[in-house]
């Protein structure tokens, strides 16, 4: 996967994204993770969360397109969402406005009009931070558009969802427990398979350009 200081052109994802409803938005993040047949025993702990058998997980970010453009370190497979937040780069760059604050895009306003509002957001569930750079739908609410906002946006930050399926069809490696003995060619691996869908996207990219 693309590391974030080669992410793609802002201006595409943010047309991209304001197409279909969240203009603003650099990509969707989803943790997913991956079974660890050899996982040492005394880290057995660190790597059973929600499964019952030792998992890594990686905090991976979709564009609209499908392409992934960030795919951070895994961590043991029990921490959580906002744990892995915590710990990637691009999240922590959204965040702070570090990198990307400087970026600006419009809005509607309550009352009518557009405004500018400055630095990119990801689209996630509701398991992350409640930060401005974490956008996600709500369950309850009596605000009817925000309820509307919210169905729209559960919709939408599947695309993280569906293109790590789509990347498990190519890789079927992905489908079995990893046998590494080590969590670092675990990554390695898990990146290749994350790259090879990328290359379209890299080829159409470079043929836009010429």
């Amino acid at each position: 996967a693309s590391p974030i200081s080669r992410l793609p052109c802002f201006p595409f994802l943010a047309d991209k994204w304001g197409r279909l409803g969240f203009p603003g938005a650099l990509c969707s993040f989803d943790g997913v993770h991956c079974a660890w047949e050899r996982c040492p025993v005394g880290m057995k702990h660190l790597h059973k969360g929600k499964e019952s058998y030792p998992t890594r997980v990686w905090n991976i970010g979709c564009g609209p397109n499908g392409q992934i453009i960030s795919c951070p370190p895994s961590m043991g497979g029990a921490r959580n969402d906002k744990t892995l937040a915590h710990y990637d780069p691009l999240m922590q760059a959204l965040k702070l406005n570090t990198r990307y604050g400087h970026l600006k895009f419009e809005l509607y306003v309550k009352g009518g009009g557009m405004e500018w509002e400055y630095g990119p957001y990801g689209i996630t569930d509701n398991g992350y931070h409640y930060w401005r750079s974490c956008q996600f739908p709500v369950t309850v609410s009596s605000d009817p558009p925000l309820m509307r906002w919210s169905k729209r946006a559960e919709s939408v930050r599947k695309v993280s969802e569906c293109q790590y399926g789509s990347v498990k069809n190519r890789c079927r490696c992905l489908n079995v427990p990893f046998c590494c003995s080590s969590s670092a060619n675990m990554d390695k691996q898990f990146r290749f398979c994350c790259a090879v869908p990328n290359l379209p996207h890299k080829c159409y990219a470079s043929a836009m350009m010429c």
